[in-house]
């Protein structure tokens, strides 16, 4: 709607152009339009205008045109032509204030003319962080040195409805300005800001709300921050290039299949154009567009960061690249890039549920938790508890595709879990010693065994159930206590204890049913074969969910995203039949199930 508007004004400021050209007369003035705000050292481009008397543009004009400033430190073009009577000059302010361009025909002095004010302005260095508070409409703003907090102002309650979008120096004095979006109505507003400070707020209009702000970037280079959008419904993707808070025009990017989402913007390569950055909802696989403006140039791919969801793109961390600021519930990470390679992680706050950061658009993966050959398709791990035998169901889906054969271990060591414990993109296999109580890590590369890490022997009475995410989930055989390492990569870093729980309950499994990048623990009661969630608050034990009752000789073996959904569903096995069959879950509800196979008992599933 709005871009029919913009071709129609189009249309009618072209025929008004046409008439002027055809009633030019001598030229008498010129007419110097440049945008209102400016980053310091960044060019943008003044255009001038040859007009006669009556303000008629003079298409016949060529004379040389000099462009001077008042900012005597500004880097200005050298005098050139003009064509048809109109002309584009690159300029570059480079002292903070309010200034003016002027142009000036080089023979006639009395031909020229100046533009309105422009004021330049430092570029924000460090973006600092904006928070919602989902209970409360509460919008906090951090305030960063580097990948350092320091201090927190607040910006007051806002109705939910609300969202933030995204920031950018719209009014160019140098502050970041906040895009919000009112998911109800579909209006979008900026506010102004006096660096954490309210000033005053500029409607976009209303835009329908299939239409979603992905990112802010300066794509045109013209130094005012345009807006990115996605229609969700499509998959459209378009730039609104801006002129400081108004819309001056849309360029459209094609139609990416929407499982694609755009998770920020931010120049990866250093050539000083804002890049797109696209996560892969289906299996957490992330690329990066590099951008030349607005056109398309090439792909580079990041791969998939698992369990994270990427709340916003800055450049907070050592050495100019972008940065991803990542939750995963609990914890809120700087995850630094050299281009499009992971270099390091940094672990900044422990945030509270009620709390995320402003962009929500991109939401949280539940990638394959064992992916071995980075398809997104989730793989299925066996032991054969008599031989010692451990293979790779390789799947297409719910599909057996072929197997793969990894070892032969002493049967007193057993897979106690899977994860990402050096963050390659390849699942690593956790192991126990069931006589010694010794832990280690295989790292993997894909199906291949690359390394061990050592990580202790555990009291006596401990033996792993579980892992979520990196965390390594105890159960106390003698008390039921439950208790948790957290783990940064392969490195322990502390211990919580989850409470006691009566030992007929067996934790199953993790995995993220809420969506909300919490790796909640599945239950089954050996007992009653009362099946349950029990839902995580920031690595905290919060709630229960029941999933039902099934006859205890069906045991859950597993929790992996068959169906690409973004969600996990229950792999079962017949501990007397050997059958295995999955449940495919629609969040925590059965929708059906499939048959996968009759594997003899002695093999058991080990994801």
């Amino acid at each position: 709607m709005r871009l029919a508007r913009l071709r129609g004004l189009l249309c009618a400021s072209l025929a008004a152009s046409v008439a002027h050209a055809t009633s030019g007369g001598p030229v008498d003035h010129f007419a110097v339009s440049a945008q209102t705000s400016a980053t310091l050292g960044r060019a943008f481009n003044v255009t001038v205008t040859a007009l006669d008397a009556s303000s008629d543009t003079v298409p016949t004009y060529s004379g040389t045109v000099a462009i001077t400033s008042t900012d005597g430190a500004a880097l200005l073009p050298p005098n050139a032509g003009m064509a048809s009577g109109v002309g584009t000059f690159a300029v570059a302010l480079n002292t903070a204030g309010t200034w003016t361009p002027t142009a000036t025909d080089t023979v006639t002095s009395s031909i020229t003319g100046t533009s309105g004010p422009i004021t330049a302005a430092v570029a924000p260095t460090t973006p600092n962080l904006y928070w919602t508070n989902t209970a409360t409409g509460e919008r906090v703003v951090w305030l960063m040195n580097g990948i350092a907090y320091t201090s927190s102002v607040s910006l007051g309650v806002v109705s939910l409805d609300w969202e933030i979008d995204g920031t950018g120096d719209f009014s160019g004095d140098g502050q970041a300005d906040i895009l919000w979006t009112n998911t109800t109505t579909g209006e979008r507003v900026i506010w102004l800001t006096n660096g954490t400070t309210y000033l005053s707020s500029v409607s976009l209009g209303v835009v329908p709300t299939n239409w979603s702000i992905s990112g802010v970037g300066d794509f045109n280079g013209d130094g005012s921050p345009d807006i990115l959008w996605t229609n969700t419904a499509t998959g459209e993707r378009v730039i609104w290039l801006m002129n400081g808070t108004a819309f001056s025009s849309g360029v459209s990017l094609g139609v990416v299949p929407t499982n694609w989402s755009i998770s920020g913007v931010a120049d990866f390569n250093g050539d000083g154009n804002p890049d797109i950055l696209w996560t892969d909802t289906l299996n957490g696989d992330r690329l990066v567009w590099l951008m030349n403006g607005t056109s398309y140039s090439s792909t580079l791919s990041i791969g998939i960061i698992p369990g994270a969801h990427i709340a916003a793109v800055g450049n907070n961390a050592p050495g100019g690249a972008p940065d991803l600021f990542v939750t995963d519930g609990a914890y809120s990470e700087i995850a630094t890039l050299s281009g499009a390679t992971l270099v390091n992680v940094y672990t900044f706050w422990a945030i509270s549920a009620d709390w995320e950061l402003f962009q929500s658009g991109v939401p949280a993966i539940e990638p394959a938790k064992l992916d071995f050959l980075g398809d997104g398709q989730p793989d299925i791990l066996w032991e054969n508890a008599s031989t010692g035998d451990h293979y790779i169901w390789l799947m297409n889906g719910t599909s057996f595709s072929s197997s793969v054969f990894i070892g032969n271990l002493p049967t007193e060591w057993q897979i106690v879990g899977t994860g990402d414990f050096n963050y390659d993109g390849y699942p690593d296999i956790l192991w126990q010693n069931t006589s010694t109580g010794q832990i280690a890590i295989w790292l993997m590369n894909g199906t291949s065994y690359a390394s061990t890490v050592w990580l202790g022997t555990v009291s006596a009475g401990w033996s792993v159930c579980a892992v979520a995410g990196t965390n390594i989930i105890f159960t106390n055989t003698s008390t039921g206590e439950r208790a948790m390492w957290l783990m940064y990569g392969t490195t322990y870093e502390g211990t919580v204890s989850l409470g006691i729980l009566p030992l007929e309950w067996r934790i199953a499994d993790t995995g993220d049913f809420f969506g909300n990048g919490e790796s909640d623990i599945v239950l089954e009661n050996t007992v009653t074969g009362d099946r349950c969630l029990w839902l995580m608050n920031d690595g905290n034990p919060g709630s229960m969910v029941s999933l039902g009752n099934v006859p205890i000789e069906w045991r859950i073996a597993a929790t992996e995203d068959f169906t690409g959904a973004g969600e996990p569903d229950l792999v079962f096995e017949n501990t007397t039949t050997g059958d295995r069959y999955v449940w495919l879950m629609n969040g925590t509800t059965f929708e059906s199930s499939v048959f996968l196979g009759n594997v003899p008992t002695q093999w058991q599933i080990r994801n």
